[in-house]
Parts: structure tokens; C-alpha cells; sequence
């Protein structure tokens, strides 16, 4: 017997409110982390370091320059996609809560960003201008994965649906 039209939705709109939700605590973990990766360049080589938050995200202030700015400002994506993968890997082992993979893939995604943008564009990366731009990336992002595996999920339910 196949569910009615009510029932498709609920597994596509599960996993989208889920993904969703989980997106900012994820989000908070893996920018800690991004953040650590920035302070442990600077305090290596003996500097004055302080991690902060606010509206627009983690923050890592370095008292000096460190003398490899290559490193450091590459060392808070590289520490993202560590956590990242850390958080598909979760998920590849349990096999469970498909919003911790989106997620994941996600952040993912975002700190290889990073590892580029701030470490070989830095000046266009910390201008006011770019914001807008980043922004829009991750809302492309975070809804176009959401979306893939949602809807992935929900033709699977289908399909499970359909034989039996």
C-alpha cells in the first residue's frame, strides 16, 4: 500500500528541518575548532592569542603577526575540515541521523573555502565587501545539500514503500 500524498512529505521534511536545526550547533563546534586552529599558530610561536564570537561568527585575535601568515590563516580551515570530517565519520560509523553527514558535508565544504580564501585571499576574504558574497555561498550550500539529501531520503522511503 502506498502512503498517502501527507506521508511522502514527512521523510523530505524531516530531513530538511532536521539538517537545518543541526546546522548552527554544528557549526559552532566546527568554528571553535576553526578558530583553535588560528590560536595554536599563534601561541607556537609565543604570542598572546583570544577567541571570541559575535553575530557574524568566531573570531581569533593574534596579539602579533605570526611570521608565517600562509600558515596561520590556512590553519583555521585545515582544523575546520578536520572537525568536519570528524562529524562524517560519525556518521559513517553509526549510519544514523542523516542531518550530522549533511552537516558535515556542509562544514565541510565551508572550511575548504577557508583554506583558500583566507589563506591565499585573505585581503579580499577579511573585506566588509566579501560578507554578502560568503554569505550567499553557505545559504547555497547548507540548501542545496539539505535538498539533494532530503529528497534522496524521500525517494528511498518511496521505493521502500513501493515493494512492499
Amino acid at each position: 500500500m502506498l502512503p498517502n500524498r501527507k506521508d511522502k512529505n514527512i521523510t523530505f521534511s524531516r530531513v530538511a528541518i532536521l539538517s537545518l536545526i543541526a546546522y548552527f550547533p554544528l557549526g559552532y563546534i566546527v568554528g571553535t575548532i576553526h578558530e583553535l586552529g588560528h590560536h595554536l599558530i599563534c601561541v607556537s610561536e609565543g604570542y598572546e592569542s583570544r577567541i571570541y564570537f559575535d553575530l557574524q561568527g568566531g573570531h581569533q585575535l593574534c596579539r602579533k603577526a605570526p611570521s608565517n601568515m600562509l600558515v596561520y590563516n590556512a590553519m583555521g580551515g585545515a582544523f575546520g575540515l578536520i572537525a568536519s570530517g570528524s562529524i562524517i565519520g560519525i556518521w559513517l560509523f553509526k549510519r544514523k541521523y542523516l542531518y550530522l553527514l549533511i552537516g558535515g558535508i556542509v562544514w565541510a565544504i565551508d572550511s575548504s573555502s577557508k583554506i583558500v580564501l583566507e589563506g591565499f585571499f585573505n585581503s579580499i576574504y577579511k573585506s566588509p565587501e566579501f560578507v554578502p558574497y560568503n554569505t550567499a555561498f553557505q545559504i547555497i550550500t547548507i540548501v542545496g545539500v539539505t535538498l539533494y539529501f532530503a529528497r534522496r531520503a524521500h525517494l528511498q522511503e518511496k521505493a521502500k514503500a513501493a515493494t512492499s
